[in-house]
This record gives structure tokens, C-alpha cells and sequence, in this order.
């Protein structure tokens, strides 16, 4: 992931609490963020997905972190969710 003009990569846990609904990653040597993807039944033959991460910011760059990282992931998010819609469409 390119994190704030860094490549950062991310070492996670992958699990699925609630299978074929909630699936759940966890970073394994950062902060703990855990981030979650959950599907649920919309419209028609619809579904909606939300994405959302908890973390704890830690060290130096916290407070930074604190107030840039949620705009910064609601992008990425934005971005992921419109590359759901694709393959779930058909059109990738």
C-alpha cells in the first residue's frame, strides 16, 4: 500500500467471524489495526458493503496519524468499493 508517499507493506491475520458476511484483518506488526468488510443484503439482488478500521496510533507520529489516516483510508476505501462493484458487475 502507498501510505502517506511510502510503500508500506502490511503483514495480517485474515479471519472470517461471520462466514459468507464479515471478514476481518488485523495487522500483525504495526499498530493492531483491525479492519473489517462486512456484506449485507440490500435492494434487490443488491448487497452493501461496509469497510472499518480501528487502530490505536502509537510513537511519534500519532497525533499526525490521527488526523490524516482517516481521510487518507476513506479514499482507499472508496477506491476498493468501486473495485468491488466491477468484478461484481462484471465490468473488470
Amino acid at each position: 500500500m502507498r501510505w502517506f508517499g511510502n510503500v508500506k507493506r502490511f503483514r495480517v491475520e485474515i479471519e472470517e467471524p461471520e462466514p459468507g458476511r464479515v471478514l476481518s484483518e488485523r495487522d500483525l506488526d504495526g499498530n493492531g489495526a483491525v479492519t473489517t468488510f462486512t456484506v449485507d443484503p440490500a435492494e434487490g439482488d443488491h448487497s452493501a458493503v461496509t469497510i472499518e478500521t480501528r487502530w490505536t496510533p502509537v510513537g511519534a507520529g500519532a497525533l499526525v496519524e490521527r488526523l490524516l489516516a482517516p481521510a487518507f483510508l476513506r479514499r482507499v476505501y472508496a477506491e476498493e468499493l468501486a473495485n468491488l462493484e466491477k468484478v461484481a458487475t462484471g465490468a473488470l
